[in-house]
């Protein structure tokens, strides 16, 4: 044989001699190799070669970095005696649990860095520029086409149904700026700054500007957004009180405020039920419930929840609560709280620590529709009944500002073009007939 066929016998039996010396390997350990080489960017082999070394340095890297890059689990170590130890081989699925438990904090109305102004002006304010919008659609349409063979009588009929549809935008424009001035008082009235009120008004005017070069769609569109605006302005009034005190708005004050009640409550309920399934993969949970509660604690303190007194007293039926009963018997005070419940019909309130750490998922979705994230939230179940009813003593001094004859300005200047389209274009059409 020649140095060539050498070189290719050499290469056909590198594979089966390799296979052979392989036969007694722990293929696990092979595959782990593999893992921690890409991992690491150390070659396979060399890993492969002190893989127990390498495996306790890449673990003790990981929860280095687990550990420094959330401040809840160093603080959950230091505060709780053998933490680091049960919890060893768990820090993975801690800090996804943080996450979400800091998550469900921080959109909820009202406490983290939910604020009243934000989850009740803020969708106002969306819902206003979407009122805009559509007005702008409606006064920028001519409303009628003139036939080729009219006679000026006809003619000017037909400019005159106009007048009110361009009336609205006349208003609009000399009371208040237009579309723009409107926007800029919305935003002022929220406490916004001269910067942000600027802003508001440059984007309303370019949305306004924008629909006068397309058309719009006529008549009723414009009716039907004037009648938006004017509701969108309204609730932002009779909101301005609590908001500018920094609390909640009361149930009841406002329907456009009940329905972003409701879409919040429903999105934060949805927002605690992740942080409660993402706590089942909590290997800490599984083995000390008091611990992994403390851990929960760290994130909520006292913070609570209330589910709808009705539901949990339909639950329980003729039982009483107890620990261990499957359902709510963990919950703090649970008989106290049942009977307020059958009596009075309150919420049982129950600590967000313990609902991560206790409650069965599965009953928790069953229950979704009847949880209030806050006090002021209406439940997915009471909306579906129309159960919000205003609160006691009226709402508060400044619950009727926007509501009566004295109304804000937008409203007494609208109001009148918008009762009167009817009446005009009626009148006109007459004309148009008889002549």
């Amino acid at each position: 044989m020649n140095e060539y066929d050498n070189i290719i016998q050499s290469y056909t039996e590198a594979g089966p001699a390799q296979a052979t010396t392989a036969i007694g390997a722990d293929p696990e350990r092979a595959t782990r190799a593999l893992q921690l080489s890409r991992a690491t960017g150390v070659p396979p082999l060399a890993v492969h070669e002190d893989l127990d070394r390498f495996e306790e340095d890449h673990k003790a890297n990981l929860t280095a970095n687990i550990v420094r890059g959330n401040s809840q689990i160093s603080s959950y170590i230091r505060g709780n005696a053998l933490a680091d130890h049960v919890s060893n081989d768990d820090y993975g699925n801690l800090d996804e649990s943080s996450r979400a438990f800091t998550d469900a904090l921080n959109s909820h109305p009202i406490w983290g860095k939910g604020i009243p102004k934000q989850y009740i002006a803020e969708p106002l304010m969306e819902g206003l520029k979407g009122a805009i919008y559509g007005a702008a659609e409606g006064f920028t349409q001519e409303p009628f086409k003139v036939p080729e063979n009219y006679s000026a009588l006809s003619k000017g009929a037909y400019d005159f149904l106009g007048i009110p549809l361009r009336g609205l935008n006349a208003v609009a424009g000399g009371f208040m700026g237009g579309a723009g001035g409107l926007a800029r008082q919305a935003t002022i009235a929220l406490g916004g700054d001269e910067n942000q009120a600027a802003r508001a008004e440059r984007e309303a005017r370019g949305i306004v500007e924008s629909e006068m070069g397309r058309g719009g769609s006529g008549l009723q569109h414009a009716d039907h957004a004037i009648g938006q605006v004017v509701r969108q302005n309204e609730a932002l009034a009779v909101a301005k009180p609590w908001l500018d005190a920094g609390v909640d708005v009361p149930r009841g004050v406002h329907p456009l405020i009940d329905e972003i009640k409701v879409k919040t409550n429903d999105a934060w309920v949805d927002k605690i039920q992740t942080a409660l399934d993402q706590a089942q993969n909590s290997l800490t949970k599984e083995r000390d419930p008091e611990l992994f509660k403390n851990f929960a604690q760290q994130h909520f303190e006292d913070a609570q929840m209330g589910i709808s007194g009705d539901r949990v007293a339909a639950l329980y039926g003729d039982k009483l609560p107890e620990p261990g009963d499957g359902l709510l018997g963990w919950v703090p005070g649970i008989a106290e709280k049942l009977e307020a419940a059958k009596t009075f019909g309150e919420d049982v309130h129950v600590p967000l620590a313990d609902w991560v750490t206790y409650m069965d998922p599965t009953l928790a979705r069953e229950m979704k529709d009847d949880i209030r994230a806050w006090p002021g939230g209406i439940t997915k179940n009471e909306a579906a009944l129309k159960d919000v009813a205003a609160p006691a003593g009226g709402g508060g001094g400044g619950g009727g500002r926007g509501g009566g004859g004295g109304g804000p300005l937008i409203r007494r200047l609208m109001e009148p073009c918008r009762s009167g389209l009817r009446l005009r274009l009626s009148r006109c059409l007459r004309l148009v007939i008889d002549r």
